[in-house]
């Protein structure tokens, strides 16, 4: 979803709760290689049910808009039911020819939840066929892991991801 890969991390780690020991809490700034940023917030500690929503999501600014991701309750018409679903809520703007940007658009998009289903089917896929879906791979998987480590221990110094992983 990020424009580039991560390249750098400065962040700290908290706790709140205290049965969620060592920490429960990061909050840090990202930098990509292509020299975009952000910031990532990952809490299992929100102090009331509406805050635990909020952050429970995922949003990514660009120059002409903004994206968020989030897991929600959503209505199956067909069935009449609840189910879970990752909601995209797509907010973004068209520059006119001056580089203005005209009036916001806002588009929603409900996704399934098949997470495991999926993890499971591109596992079978490559341990009995061989095929890559693209999905995932163990360098993949010891990146995310390097971004979590990194906001964990940082302390508020700057991590080179890059480094932490090791090159290609």
């Amino acid at each position: 979803m990020l424009p580039s890969a991560m390249t750098h991390l400065s962040g700290f780690a908290s706790l709140n709760k205290e049965w969620l020991a060592p920490h429960d809490t990061i909050n840090t700034t990202i930098k990509n290689a292509d020299g975009s940023h952000g910031i990532f917030e990952l809490s299992f500690a929100a102090p009331s049910p509406s805050r635990s929503g909020v952050g429970g999501g995922l949003i990514i600014t660009g120059t002409d808009g903004w994206l968020q991701v989030q897991q929600t309750k959503a209505r199956d018409l067909v069935h009449n039911v609840e189910k879970s679903v990752f909601r995209i809520t797509i907010k973004s703007a068209i520059r006119d020819a001056n580089g203005v940007l005209g009036p916001e658009k806002e588009e929603v998009i409900d996704e399934p939840i098949r997470g495991v289903e999926m993890e499971q089917a591109s596992f079978f896929a490559a341990a009995l066929e061989g095929q890559d879906d693209g999905l995932g791979s163990p360098r993949g998987a010891l990146k995310d892991v390097a971004v979590i480590e990194a906001a964990l221990t940082s302390h508020g110094n700057l991590i080179d991801l890059e480094n932490l992983i090791g090159q290609s």
